[in-house]
């Protein structure tokens, strides 16, 4: 996520990213946010060398979350995890309802979610966010207005 910044924030809305209710995701450290395309090689006859071919793009964000044991920001999303269910993420490069801040919206499962618990009730959670193949909603970059 660094693309937008130091102040960079992440959101989740549980309804989907075209609710726009979204919750500001406390703490998050490592994150990363990785773009890649698919490729195939081809290796038609009369073809002097191999080929790639470069497909769609892939989608993937990462990071660690640190929580509170039972606060309800890891409940929800623990919910989210078992339920399969897809969430509105948010990336922007400061808060969400300020106009002029930039960022992309998505809808994405969590396709990883590793808890551990290194000191008393503090919850550290290393996760990764796919895109929601089943979304009919548009991934896209906005400016707030």
């Amino acid at each position: 996520m660094s693309q937008l910044g130091d102040d960079c924030k992440l959101y989740y809305d549980l309804s989907g990213a075209e609710a726009g209710t979204w919750v500001e995701a406390d703490v998050v450290i490592d994150d990363g946010d990785t773009f890649e395309r698919r490729t195939a090689e081809s290796n038609c006859r009369g073809d002097v060398e191999v080929k790639e071919h470069v497909g769609k793009p892939k989608y993937s964000l990462s990071g660690t979350l640190l929580f509170k044991f039972g606060d309800t920001e890891f409940n929800a999303l623990q919910a989210a995890v078992q339920a399969n269910t897809s969430i509105g993420i948010a990336v922007m490069n400061g808060a969400i309802a300020t106009s002029g801040n930039k960022g992309w919206w998505r809808d994405m499962k969590i396709s990883q979610w590793n808890e551990t618990r290194p000191d008393g009730d503090v919850v550290k959670v290393a996760f990764t966010l796919v895109v929601d193949a089943g979304s009919t909603y548009v991934s896209n970059f906005k400016t707030i207005v």
